[in-house]
């Protein structure tokens, strides 16, 4: 297959055509045919070494750039139970992305869990999801009681099965679907209020 990747930081000079073997998912990840990557500051910045100490980002030379991407799924490896293969996905933090074909870690939820984990028990406030139909339960779970979910994307497919009930269940959560189209007319509605306001005030 083919893939871009950096053996020395540097500037784009450093930037290598190579080839590669596919490779093989292993426990807990799976194999993706990558459709479409993302291009970001991100990549820029570990080609220029910037990330070379990052405990965040512990990506190291040689590496293959991209960390994010969508496509399909073409193999899962061993412990994988909610994809298979020809399921639509979309990664993000786990890097191979400029390449035919990229390893990415199948968390299964595992998100929920360490959130909880780091609020002892309690979960976040609000959570952001932008995923929708294979994390928005997991977001659920994430998010503490009386939290807010805000679900701006559907990258993995719509919830077709959600009940009203589950929100009651998962701790009398509130959901929203927001809207780019009504924040613009919330926007212009209140600017047009500042307007007159300020109108009033010089006249």
């Amino acid at each position: 297959m083919r893939a871009i990747q950096i053996h020395e930081y540097g500037g784009p000079e450093v930037l290598r055509r190579v080839e590669l073997d596919i490779p093989k998912p292993g426990s807990g990840e799976v194999l993706v045919g990558v459709a479409a990557e993302g291009v970001n500051f991100m990549d820029v910045h570990t080609r220029q070494g910037k990330y070379r100490d990052s405990r965040t980002y512990p990506v190291r030379v040689p590496c293959t750039l991209g960390m994010e991407g969508a496509s399909e799924v073409i193999e899962t490896g061993t412990g994988v139970t909610s994809l298979c293969a020809g399921d639509r996905v979309a990664w993000c933090i786990s890097w191979g992305a400029y390449a035919d074909f990229a390893i990415v870690l199948y968390e299964n939820g595992a998100f929920a869990d360490r959130i909880r984990e780091l609020t002892h028990g309690r979960g976040v406030d609000v959570v952001f999801d932008a995923v929708g139909k294979t994390t928005l339960r997991d977001s659920f779970r994430a998010a503490r009681v009386r939290g807010l979910i805000i679900n701006y994307g559907s990258v993995t497919g719509p919830m077709r099965d959600l009940g009203p009930y589950e929100l009651g269940e998962a701790g009398s959560l509130f959901l929203t679907r927001p809207r780019l189209a009504e924040s613009r007319r919330v926007e212009r509605c209140q600017a047009l209020k500042r307007r007159v306001g300020l109108g009033k005030w010089y006249s």
